[in-house]
């Protein structure tokens, strides 16, 4: 289940305020709060901005004490390293295993 319900009471916000805010519809935000449906990852991205929170915690995947940088960004960082050190390569072995890396170190806050 995401956290968006708990998200935005924490910001002591109404549905309705909520909707008008990020002019998204309300019924939109009701089935997301209830479960009904899901939430799609720009919305989902931009959500999690707004709270200041990760999109991997806003959709109840990581816990409260990870870092707002989420895993995408992560391995977009060490995907850009790995090119740079790399320029005319494209060495997909090393990019594997930055992503095993960036993987495993967050699977270890669980």
């Amino acid at each position: 289940m995401n956290r968006l319900k708990e998200l935005r009471r924490e910001k002591k916000l109404t549905r309705d305020k909520f909707s008008q805010e990020l002019d998204i519809n309300l019924r939109t935000i009701q089935r997301w709060e209830n479960g009904e449906s899901q939430i799609k990852p720009d919305k989902a991205q931009q959500l999690a901005e707004y709270f200041g929170v990760n999109v991997g915690y806003l959709l109840g995947y990581e816990p409260k004490g990870m870092l707002k940088r989420s895993i995408y960004e992560e391995v977009h960082s060490a995907l850009l390293r790995v090119k740079s050190e790399n320029p005319n390569h494209d060495d997909r072995v090393a990019i594997r295993e930055v992503c095993m890396e960036l993987i495993e170190a967050t699977l270890e806050g669980y």
